[in-house]
């Protein structure tokens, strides 16, 4: 009778166990065909956000990875595997990587969002940090611009997200200063006229909104204008406006018998007795 007993307990315990192996194997694969589901749709999801394709790879790849690693520790717990020794260690290792890589998960995380948030985007214009020029391509370590003297820079993104983005091509326009110094015996509401003509008769400078001169300072030996004007967005276009307009102010002055100082000083020399 207790041999009976003890074989059917130990039938139920069979039955038991393959049950859980059965449970297990079926979570496992589960596991792996969802990451696989999972992935396709954070990638699409974030290329149809706008975000690159090496970006959108990326973290439907690490979203895959981060549900067959659920799936395998449920496999283990079923499975009665004592996981306490192994998390501990596996979160030692974490940490050692952690430090070991921190400057690449930096990148990484400012990578996602440039992606996300998208402050620029390929072909704009740029200038972080010392760095300035068109984006060429943005991946999960690095923004690679094209500066305007032919250097290829790859900027790591943490860099671009601390130092702030300053996007000039995020519109279409964008506005420049020229300072213009006159004598102190000019008079300033002529030179101020003068000025305006002068820049509103530039093709490159745009007509609105309209070109405007404004006293801006007394100095050593000028009083200073701040001429502001508004060109198309790109740094060439800027160079070539300011060009122009600092042509079309020296002769519109000249013609106008306004004076454009230059620095001066008066030394007094005592006579000694």
């Amino acid at each position: 009778m207790p041999l009976i007993i003890a074989q059917e307990e130990q039938i139920l315990s069979d039955s038991l166990a393959t049950a859980d192996w059965i449970i297990a194997a079926v979570i496992l694969v589960g596991s792996v065909i969802a990451a696989q589901i999972v992935k396709g749709i954070v990638r699409r999801a974030l290329e149809g956000a706008g975000a690159g394709e090496r970006v959108a790879k990326a973290a439907g790849r690490w979203a895959s990875y981060a549900i067959v690693l659920a799936g395998v520790v449920t496999f283990l717990v079923i499975l009665g595997v004592k996981l306490g020794p192994l998390l501990a260690a596996f979160a030692a290792l974490s940490v050692a990587i952690a430090f070991a890589i921190q400057d690449d998960l930096r990148n990484l995380f400012s990578g996602i969002q440039i992606a996300t948030r998208r402050p620029f985007t390929l072909g704009d214009e740029i200038a972080t940090g010392e760095w300035q020029g068109t984006v060429e391509a943005i991946n999960l370590r690095a923004t690679t611009l094209r500066t305007r003297d032919g250097k290829h820079v790859a900027v790591p993104n943490a860099n671009v997200m601390l130092r702030g983005i300053d996007n000039r091509t995020a519109t279409p326009t964008r506005r420049t200063t020229l300072a213009v110094g006159v004598s102190y015996d000019t008079d300033l509401e002529q030179a101020q006229r003068v000025l305006v003509k002068a820049m509103s008769e530039v093709e490159e400078i745009k007509d609105s909104p309209e070109p405007t001169a404004f006293v801006e300072e007394f100095g050593e030996s000028t009083i200073n204008f701040a001429a502001r004007f508004w060109h198309d967005a790109e740094t060439p276009y800027m160079w070539r406006a300011r060009s122009a307009a600092a042509i079309a102010i020296k002769r519109a002055l000249d013609e106008a018998g306004i004076e454009m100082a230059f620095p001066q000083r008066t030394v007094w020399l005592k006579r000694g007795k």
